[in-house]
């Protein structure tokens, strides 16, 4: 059987992080709550140190009922514990700077790294019942650095160990090198990672790092987050499915609806050729990509979309009229329409529906392919 995979979404937390996003305190509701429906196993809802109102939000989201778990993110500070203590949510993740660069950006030492984490550990683990660790820069942290780290959070049993690609440097390769030798130096220590996209590659470096042993991974809706953003739910999810990687808990129709719902909230558009969740995922154009369609609907598609909820009639391909459009299209959409088309009639039509798309330049609508035809009967 597959491992079971994890899925910890930060969209509350590092997705509201990105530049021009802010969610308002019914949308962070609303947005928990399909969250967990979805099937998220946990969702990391805020940084109590940002104040009162932050505090009162997070204690709102505890108070939901919600079917997942709730954390929050925190600094390794007395006063930041303190703080998440109030908010009535139950599992906390504390972030410590792995790397030299981030020490030093902090005026901090190496020594005062472990000596902080073994002094708030114990205090951690008895106030809230899940306790997560995250080495913040890991894929620019020494291998001596990161064992240290999880050695501290492995002798003080904490739930899970994150290793964070905090500039999203990691190639697919490294990720799966550096989450293996930790896996295999700490057998028994669950591992999370957080991908950043900055180089593109967050998507794959999380599937590579839960095939080199990691079982927890983070991810937001629509990818959102700090600078190119993080490893996108929708992704992440069904990679882990179709390529046969990991189970996970979530219900695949929940997320074209959810996608939708974080763009409006958002502002940020949804790009139509989005992965999974973009409007072109399943349209095709091209006459030879059609007519294959027609024959096989997986000839060109990775998996069935009605598992998003996609579905037509007939379980028919989703067929767009453009300047690639072959003579089968033709006839399949102007069928629907209740208009049979012979072979020779349709291969008359083509011309002029490609001129028509290319003068657009865009793909036709069935009007406008409806309008082409009946001039066409008219004037031979």
């Amino acid at each position: 059987m597959l491992p079971y995979l994890h899925l910890v979404d930060t969209t509350l937390r590092d997705g509201e992080q990105m530049p021009g996003v802010v969610f308002n305190d019914t949308q962070k509701l609303d947005l928990a709550r399909r969250l967990a429906a979805a099937g998220v196993d946990e969702i990391e809802a805020g940084i109590p140190a940002m104040g009162l109102a932050e505090c009162a939000l997070l204690r709102r989201l505890a108070e939901a009922g919600l079917s997942c778990r709730l954390t929050t993110w925190c600094r390794c500070l007395e006063s930041d514990l303190a703080a998440a203590a109030q908010t009535g949510i139950t599992g906390i993740h504390l972030s410590v700077p792995a790397s030299e660069i981030h020490l030093k950006a902090m005026n901090r030492s190496r020594g005062w790294r472990l000596d902080m984490l073994r002094a708030l550990l114990p205090e951690a683990r008895s106030r809230f019942e899940f306790v997560s660790i995250g080495a913040q820069d890991a894929s620019r942290a020494d291998s001596e650095a990161l064992v240290e780290l999880a050695k501290v959070a492995a002798d003080a049993g904490v739930d899970r160990f994150r290793l964070a690609d905090t500039v999203g440097i990691w190639t697919p390769r490294k990720a799966a090198e550096t989450v293996g030798m930790v896996a295999r130096t700490f057998p028994d220590l669950a591992l999370g990672v957080h991908m950043h996209n900055d180089l593109g590659m967050a998507t794959a470096n999380t599937v590579a790092a839960v095939e080199a042993g990691a079982r927890h991974a983070d991810v937001t809706v629509n990818g959102i987050g700090e600078r190119s953003g993080n490893a996108r739910l929708a992704e992440v999810a069904m990679a882990a499915s179709v390529g046969e990687v990991a189970r996970t808990g979530i219900h695949p129709d929940h997320l074209p609806k959810l996608s939708r719902k974080v763009a409006e909230y958002t502002g940020i558009p949804l790009p139509i050729n989005a992965p999974i969740v973009g409007r072109n995922a399943f349209r095709h154009e091209s006459g030879i990509h059609v007519k294959a369609q027609l024959a096989d609907r997986s000839a060109y598609e990775p998996f069935d979309p009605a598992i998003l909820g996609r579905t037509t009639p007939d379980h028919a391909p989703e067929i767009a009229i453009g300047k690639h459009s072959g003579s089968c299209a033709l006839q399949r959409v102007l069928g629907d329409c209740g208009i049979l088309v012979s072979n020779r009639a349709a291969a008359d039509l083509l011309p002029r529906v490609r001129q028509a798309a290319e003068s657009r330049r865009r793909c036709l609508t069935r009007g406008e392919l409806l309008t082409l035809y009946r001039q066409a009967i008219i004037r031979p």
